[in-house]
């Protein structure tokens, strides 16, 4: 968000003072009956988490004039008295805002240069019954709609709400229509997006409604009644930055985990596979980055992050950043992620590090003697550990056993090949390497950092490993 200077116009004829590509755009807003002398203004389009600045400006007797900085044409809103008000703004832009502060949406007015496209987002806003959301939170993934959606979602049955919100939407492709050539491409684009996405997720609003007096049998059928177009969903997948489309995504998701109950405690965890199975490319990693946001920031639980931040960071690693911020030190063993040291014993009694391998690809086993599955998993993979191992790739074997006796017992007995050790600290392992279950495994590289395979069908191991050896 850019800093806005409060400012008194001190010249009639407009200049656009420019540093490094950013231009001061003049505003001038006039209220008419005006009921607070306050009027806040913010980036438009960013999630709720996100708008964390917003900034105040002063009115006096219902005026003001400052001057708002942009580095490229975006949309903003201005925030009276709770009412928001969309407005799109270029570097050319010099807009006058006018409303009667008792009926804003009937008397919001724009004027000057850039009024076109602003005049025709407050006719839009019109059509849809003004700007006011509703947020619905369904197994951690937040959903918008409309308020006079919601309104119908709660008084008409599925087929007349399917019949009105169609009508809604051909409204929307009227005014779309009626000023197509008086307005940007970029706004005419935005908003007839808008239109079809937000038409589509409207349609999981009247289950949302409706789902808890509703059967099994019931949703399946108004599911149907209403019906969800899926290829919309799709073909938007090139419009992933777009919030419509954002939210279009997270409420098909939801659509396709009906009639389940979406407030059950660890939904999530039967939603995710349904986002793995449905969704591809950038949509799949929006959706699956949103939901580990939002797990661990309303529950604090890091399982679902743990254990799929990997295979995001390999497939969408742009994603990967909010995420990591979010958790910070909850989750380790994510590549470009430093391993933690680990002290071990080996079974000579020397003491040895884990960074005694820097310059080497480690592949490290995590096991027991008590754990069957890690022993068995030894004598199957024997032969590929082998040839691993014949090309440079440092097998450690860790045992997280309480007692040295019982290691000591169980490496002899069963022989793993490669280096064997025993954890010094399970405390400090457990901290840093999440050890809640065995046989557990990592790659480290020869930057002592995690590295992954590809989680592909018919992969081939060896080569995989090989490559890194080779890197």
């Amino acid at each position: 968000m850019r800093r806005i200077i409060l400012s008194c116009f001190v010249a009639i004829v407009y200049t656009i003072a420019v540093y490094a590509g950013t231009v001061e755009i003049p505003i001038t807003i006039q209220v008419q009956n005006a009921s607070t002398n306050i009027l806040y203004i913010q980036q438009a389009h960013l999630d709720q988490s996100q708008l964390t600045k917003t900034h105040r400006i002063d009115l006096t007797n219902g005026y003001a004039q400052f001057v708002y900085q942009v580095e490229q044409s975006g949309f903003i809103e201005l925030v009276y008295n709770g009412y928001i008000i969309p407005m799109y703004l270029d570097k050319h832009s010099v807009p006058t805002v006018s409303f009667d502060g008792s009926r804003i949406a009937e008397t919001l007015h724009f004027s000057g240069t850039g009024a076109a496209n602003n005049n025709f987002i407050a006719e839009y806003a019109k059509v849809i019954g003004g700007t006011e959301k509703v947020t619905k939170e369904c197994s951690y993934l937040e959903i918008y709609f409309g308020k006079l959606r919601q309104y119908s979602a709660q008084t008409l049955n599925a087929q007349s709400f399917a019949k009105a919100n169609a009508e809604t939407y051909n409204n929307q492709l009227n005014v779309l229509s009626t000023h197509r050539s008086s307005i940007d491409n970029e706004v005419y684009d935005f908003y007839a997006k808008k239109a079809l996405y937000d038409r589509e997720a409207s349609k999981l609003l009247w289950m949302l409604e409706r789902s808890g007096a509703l059967g099994e049998q019931n949703i399946l059928s108004e599911k149907n009644t209403l019906g969800l177009d899926e290829s919309v969903v799709q073909k938007g997948g090139g419009d992933i930055n777009h919030p419509a489309y954002q939210n279009l995504l997270k409420a098909s998701a939801i659509w396709k985990y009906l009639p389940n109950d979406i407030n059950k405690h660890r939904a999530y965890s039967k939603i995710y596979p349904l986002i793995e199975q449905n969704f591809y490319g950038e949509s799949r990693c929006y959706l699956t980055s949103h939901l580990l946001v939002k797990v661990y920031e309303k529950s604090g639980e890091t399982e679902l992050g743990r254990s799929k931040i990997s295979q995001l960071q390999n497939e969408c690693p742009q994603y990967t950043a909010q995420i990591m911020e979010m958790y910070g030190g909850d989750i380790s063993g994510v590549e470009n992620i430093a391993a933690a040291e680990i002290d071990m014993m080996d079974k000579a009694g020397g003491l040895v590090a884990l960074g005694d391998y820097r310059g080497k690809v480690v592949y490290m086993s995590f096991w027991a003697s008590w754990c069957k599955p890690c022993i068995e998993g030894f004598k199957k993979t024997k032969e590929i550990r082998k040839q691993l191992q014949d090309m440079g790739v440092v097998l450690v074997n860790i045992s997280i056993d309480k007692k040295e006796e019982a290691w000591r017992d169980a490496m002899i007995r069963h022989n793993p090949l490669g280096v064997n050790t025993w954890a010094l600290s399970l405390q400090e392992l457990a901290k840093d390497y999440d050890i809640s279950a065995i046989p557990l495994y990592h790659i480290v590289n020869k930057q002592g950092k995690f590295s992954y395979l590809s989680n592909e069908g018919g992969r081939n191991i060896v080569e995989e490993f090989r490559t890194l050896v080779e890197q």
